[in-house]
């Protein structure tokens, strides 16, 4: 792990691999920079550089969890590195954040990947492509309760409808941190900023998506001006962890 002093004095931790134009890879909830391992492996012709979130791993926590805190953190760190003409990957969570920064600093960035991942995580009348709210608030009371069986099931609902999900990873996550994290899932909604997003944009999803379902991915592809949509069949919300080499195909395409 690579570790930077933020202007705060917390420690924003990162992995890194490869080498050639940067791509900041950006985990979701309830996992870390650790998930991306293999997918880094299979993009080594790319600087490939994955955070741990702010109270993930080897980063410090934050008192302020939203959107905008969590991709100011990310663009501090960019500039702390020199990063220029980067791509942004982000998962689940991760694709929230990059959403954020994509339409904020358009001009800091090259291309967007965003992967099993949604503009809004609970659903409403009129959005229904995400978990109820009930089953939101009922994943934090269960995380109050049993953090380590919380993170496995919610690590097994992230397979459900492949074969048997792999072996959970360890994941360092602090309590603030996740309850916070399932609050700002709760409350954002980002539909009016898509429009805002100019960057070439590449929209991979798993067709067997019941965390975000894959009605998610389709709207965001379509609302994204320069955006292009590809389905892995089959699988589930993580697909790069059991189908790194497909997924990582693809990426290579929308790189060159």
């Amino acid at each position: 792990m690579n570790s930077l002093l933020l202007p705060d004095g917390r420690t924003f931790a990162w992995r890194e691999n490869g080498c050639g134009a940067p791509l900041v890879l950006i985990h979701g909830w309830g996992s870390s920079a650790t998930i991306f391992n293999e997918l880094m492996s299979r993009l080594a012709d790319c600087r490939c550089l994955a955070p741990d979130l702010p109270g993930y791993g080897a980063s410090t926590a934050t008192a302020t969890l939203d959107l905008a805190a969590l991709a100011e953190d990310l663009l501090h760190w960019c500039d702390a590195l020199g990063l220029e003409k980067v791509t942004l990957l982000g998962w689940s969570l991760g694709g929230m954040i990059a959403q954020e920064l994509a339409a904020r600093w358009p001009q800091r960035f090259e291309r967007l990947i965003l992967l099993a991942t949604t503009p809004r995580f609970v659903a409403t009348p009129d959005w229904p492509h995400g978990l109820t709210d009930t089953a939101v608030r009922a994943l934090a009371r269960d995380f109050k309760r049993a953090p380590a069986p919380t993170l496995a099931n919610f690590w097994s609902l992230q397979f459900q409808g492949e074969t048997l999900p792999p072996s959970p990873l360890q994941v360092d996550v602090e309590t603030a941190t996740a309850l916070g994290g399932l609050e700002l899932l709760r409350r954002s909604d980002l539909r009016r900023q898509l429009a805002a997003i100019t960057l070439p944009t590449l929209v991979l999803h798993g067709s067997a998506d019941v965390i975000i379902p894959i009605g998610a991915g389709r709207f965001l592809a379509d609302s994204i001006p320069h955006a292009h949509f590809h389905e892995f069949f089959g699988y589930g919300h993580a697909p790069f962890y059991r189908a790194a080499s497909p997924v990582s195909a693809v990426i290579h395409d929308f790189l060159s």
